[in-house]
C-alpha cells in the first residue's frame, strides 16, 4: 500500500499513519544528503538495499527527499542573499572609512608631498569601491541620442597640468569663473 502524503504536513516529516520504524529509516535516507542512495542507507541501517526498496517505493522516499532538498535549497538561497547584503554593507562601510582617510590625509598634505595622479587614483579606488558595494554603476555610460565623445586620457598630463586642471574644475564648480 502506498503512503498518502498529507498536504498539511511537510513531505519529509512523519506522515499520518506512517509507522515509527519506516519513518526513522526514511530519516536516515533523507539525512544522507543529495548524493544519498538506498545502498548507503542499507549500509548505515545494516540492511539490504533490496529490503529497503519496498519501503522506499511505498513510502515515497524519493518524492519526499526531492521536496526536502528543494526546501533546503530555497532556505540556503535566502541565507546567501542575506549574507550578500550584509557583506555589501560591510564593504560600503570600509569604503567610506577609506574615503574619509583619503580626504582627511589630502587636506593635511602639502602639494609637494603627493602627486596629483596618486590623489586621483586613491579617490577613484575609494569611490568605485563604495559604489560597487552599494550596487551602483561605477562607470558613466553614454546617454541615448547624445553626441558621441572621445574618452579623455589624463595619464599623459604632468602633475602640474593635473593640478591646473583640478583648480579649473574647482573654479567652474564653485561658479567663480571669470569671463
Amino acid at each position: 500500500m502506498r503512503l498518502e502524503l498529507d498536504p498539511e504536513v511537510r513531505a519529509w516529516d512523519r506522515q499520518p499513519g506512517e509507522g515509527t520504524k519506516p519513518y526513522s529509516q526514511f530519516c536516515v535516507f533523507r539525512d544522507l544528503g543529495a548524493d544519498r542512495t538506498l545502498q548507503d542507507t542499507a549500509a548505515v541501517l545494516g540492511r539490504t538495499a533490496s529490503g529497503l526498496y519496498t519501503w522506499a517505493v511505498s513510502h515515497r522516499w524519493y518524492e519526499r527527499v526531492a521536496a526536502y532538498d528543494e526546501h533546503n535549497d530555497r532556505k540556503a538561497q535566502k541565507e546567501r542573499a542575506v549574507e550578500i547584503r550584509e557583506m555589501a554593507k560591510r564593504h560600503a562601510q570600509v569604503s567610506m572609512a577609506v574615503l574619509a582617510k583619503v580626504v582627511g590625509r589630502l587636506t593635511s598634505l602639502q602639494p609637494n608631498e603627493i602627486k596629483a595622479a596618486d590623489i586621483a587614483r586613491l579617490l577613484d579606488v575609494a569611490v568605485k569601491s563604495e559604489r560597487l558595494s552599494r550596487g551602483v554603476e561605477t562607470e558613466i555610460h553614454r546617454v541615448e541620442n547624445a553626441p558621441p565623445r572621445a574618452p579623455v586620457d589624463l595619464s599623459k598630463l604632468t602633475d602640474a597640468e593635473l593640478d591646473n586642471l583640478e583648480a579649473l574644475a574647482a573654479k567652474v564648480q564653485s561658479g567663480s569663473g571669470s569671463t
